[in-house]
């Protein structure tokens, strides 16, 4: 309700929550799930998909990547089974792509990508020479310097949680009580902080082979099955 109130009347995300805490005095709130019950609920969304054979290693990725939101998950998968579909029609050799070891855990990284940072998707799908490996040095928490497009990459994907003090290399923040809305907020956002780090570790292991190219643009022909 608050996404909705915030589009509607251009209202900051702060501002949509306190008016809604205004309409309603009670507040019911429910349990957040547990990871196992994350995965239970994710393994049984896969059971009537095209992935129904491997929903036990596919849940136990998903579970890391996706918040306690089963609106979410289910469009997550349904969007996962449009790329699948994509990536098999378009690939020279769909058997071949379809059997590959790697397959899944790479379709799941590219559309988690395309999905939760579509801005570095662009520019990653457009195949500009480097920024393949530029992101994946990002994702390795590499120094940024003076590049733009990875200072663009490290923007993106930078932790959400950190605070400004923290971000500005403060090593002694005074500490001060959270407002509730403040501290329920951070609490339903915990899952961007594990989701992050997992997509980054994944995403480096799985890309990482290619982006030392000895021809340009040989960086993206394990990821380029998966560009549609």
């Amino acid at each position: 309700m608050e996404n909705a109130i915030a589009r509607a009347g251009g209202y900051t995300d702060l501002e949509a929550t306190q008016y809604v805490e205004k309409l309603f005095q009670a507040r019911l709130t429910l349990p957040t799930p547990t990871i196992e019950q994350l995965e239970l609920f994710i393994a049984n969304a896969l059971d009537k998909t095209p992935f129904k054979e491997d929903k036990q290693n596919l849940s136990s990725t998903l579970k890391d990547l996706m918040p306690p939101n089963p609106r979410f998950i289910k469009n997550f998968i349904n969007g996962l089974i449009v790329h699948h579909q994509f990536a098999l029609s378009t690939s020279d050799d769909e058997l071949k792509l379809r059997s590959a070891e790697n397959y899944l855990s790479q379709l799941v990284l590219v559309h988690f990508l395309r999905t939760i940072f579509p801005d570095a998707y662009e520019i990653i799908a457009q195949k500009h020479e480097g920024a393949l490996a530029e992101f994946i040095q990002v994702c390795d928490n590499a120094k940024v310097l003076n590049n733009e497009r990875m200072q663009f990459f490290f923007t993106i994907l930078e932790n959400p949680l950190f605070t400004t003090a923290q971000s500005e290399g403060s090593h002694n923040p005074t500490p001060s009580r959270l407002g509730e809305t403040r501290f329920r907020r951070i609490r339903s956002d915990a899952w961007r902080s594990r989701a992050l780090d997992t997509f980054r570790t994944h995403f480096k292991e799985q890309f990482r082979t290619y982006t030392v190219a000895p021809q340009a643009n040989d960086e993206y022909l394990t990821i380029e099955p998966y560009l549609v």
